[in-house]
């Protein structure tokens, strides 16, 4: 396959990971380390991730940025699997096994940076480099771990106890230091998420209000350091 190693595409994933939770990483910075087996694009807000029928034969490495992750039926209803963030990959059961594979689509949440890699050098590197694969196997542990425990949610919790669980996960995946984390997502999207219909979730939003673990501004949920200590110990 030309040239290219396939330490290159373990390298950027390292890279990518050290400093992605530190600062932004740009298409242009992420270009550098790139060749002609893989490509690095820029996603605004609003806007597909990846459609199947245009990027047949790759895989996507989400490296900024969070996205919507559905499935649509053929009557147009939807189902909202999660709202994934950075750093993610898509497609790797389409290549890995297409026969069992779930045909989804994904929705940006905000601007996006993605790394689109040829499947047949993204299949070398796991065949030719222990390390990414070993990095792969644990990011598909991850994604079934993550839906084993929304589907322990569903089953064990009330929508109370449901919505502290995402707040308190929400919390952890976007508190950036400051006094306050505002939850940037609509209640229908959150709603969607959490598998309980808009009314349901108003009821739970109410009781978490009056219990005093939450706050209500601009239609926004906002919880504070005290606020969430008292979460945690709800669990």
């Amino acid at each position: 396959m030309g040239n290219y190693n396939c330490s290159d595409l373990y390298q950027i994933v390292r890279i990518t990971n050290e400093i992605g939770w530190k600062e932004k990483v740009t298409a242009n910075w992420l270009k550098t380390y790139t060749h002609d087996y893989m490509r690095a694009r820029t996603v605004p807000s609003g806007r597909t991730l990846c459609r199947q029928d245009d990027f047949e034969g790759y895989v996507h490495y989400v490296v900024q940025g969070r996205y919507f992750h559905y499935r649509g039926s053929k009557e147009g209803k939807i189902n909202l699997l999660s709202i994934r963030d950075k750093p993610d990959w898509i497609g790797i059961d389409r290549i890995l096994t297409p026969e069992t594979a779930n045909p989804t689509d994904n929705l940006t949440l905000e601007e996006c940076i993605v790394l689109d890699i040829k499947s047949e050098y993204f299949i070398q590197c796991i065949r030719e480099s222990s390390d990414f694969s070993i990095y792969i196997i644990k990011n598909l542990l991850n994604k079934l771990s993550l839906i084993s425990r929304k589907s322990d949610r569903m089953v064990f919790h009330n929508a109370k106890e449901h919505l502290i669980f995402y707040i308190l996960i929400y919390w952890n995946n976007h508190y950036d230091g400051s006094q306050e984390c505002v939850v940037q997502l609509k209640n229908d999207y959150i709603a969607e998420d959490m598998g309980i219909c808009v009314r349901t979730l108003y009821r739970a939003l109410n009781d978490l209000k009056e219990d005093g673990l939450i706050k209500i501004r601009k239609r926004n949920i906002v919880v504070n350091q005290s606020q969430i200590q008292k979460i945690r110990e709800f669990f």
